[in-house]
């Protein structure tokens, strides 16, 4: 009788086959697949798909959320196509709740700022030595 080697976990449990290497590479790794979507192709769970994605030392990747693609545009044309269609219309022609893209455009268009510490309050004076700008209390201060 041929020996089958079948999987077997720590407390003696068999578990299913898992998908070949080869398998996984094609879909996750060039494919660029979900673990759920490569998991459907195989005919397996994601869990063991995951799980063989770890015994093969197949790297997986971190956990992401659907990129909605405004990185992409420059932020001068997103402005001028929210002046021209309004935050509602521009948010619904790319796809975007209008708070996602209102908060794109606030943070792409901020410079870096930095909140004065507590002992920057207290002297008066940002960070990093003594600044011709007069500091104030509490206040926020642009890094130049």
């Amino acid at each position: 009788m041929r020996h089958i080697e079948r999987n077997v976990s720590p407390a003696g449990r068999p578990r299913g086959s898992r998908p070949s290497k080869r398998d996984l590479v094609r879909l996750y790794v060039r494919g660029r697949l979900s673990l759920r979507d490569v998991a459907a192709a195989v005919g397996r769970s994601k869990d063991t798909t995951a799980r063989a994605l770890d015994e093969y030392g197949i790297p997986r990747r971190a956990r992401t959320t659907k990129r909605s693609g405004l990185a992409d545009i420059p932020l001068a044309l997103l402005r001028a196509n929210i002046r021209a269609e309004g935050l509602r219309g521009h948010a619904r022609t790319l796809g975007v709740a209008p708070s996602t893209l209102l908060e794109h455009v606030r943070r792409k268009g901020k410079t870096r700022v930095r909140r004065m510490s507590h002992k920057e309050r207290i002297e008066g004076r940002p960070r990093g030595g003594p600044d011709d700008r007069p500091g104030r209390p509490g206040r926020i201060h642009r890094e130049r």
